[in-house]
């Protein structure tokens, strides 16, 4: 007999997109600081970046998790927030409006 081994783990794997938009003119908003933090108290998990020329940037994590979202822009000053919930195996996009 030949051994068979099959694996039913599924991908825990988990991608967030944030667009982040500027609420006034419904635009992308390139170059803005974008900080995910879990909403767990004493958690480490977070994650930072910038958009990119469209407005977008991309987490991805090992585990499902619930963050807050902060998104702040230098110049001219505008800021955002936002929550997501991340789906283990799965890209999950989320949309922060930000105003001056």
């Amino acid at each position: 007999f030949a051994g068979v081994s099959i694996s039913c783990q599924k991908p825990t794997t988990c991608t967030v997109v944030v667009n982040v938009i500027d609420q006034n003119t419904k635009q992308p908003v390139p170059g803005c600081s974008v900080m995910l933090n879990s909403t767990v108290t004493n958690a480490v998990v977070s994650g930072s970046g910038y958009t990119n020329s469209s407005g977008s940037v991309t987490f991805t994590f090992q585990l499902p998790a619930i963050f807050n979202i902060y998104c702040n822009l230098a110049n001219p000053p505008k800021s955002g927030t936002g929550i997501v919930q991340l789906q283990p195996g799965q890209t999950v996009t989320s949309t922060v409006y930000v105003t001056p």
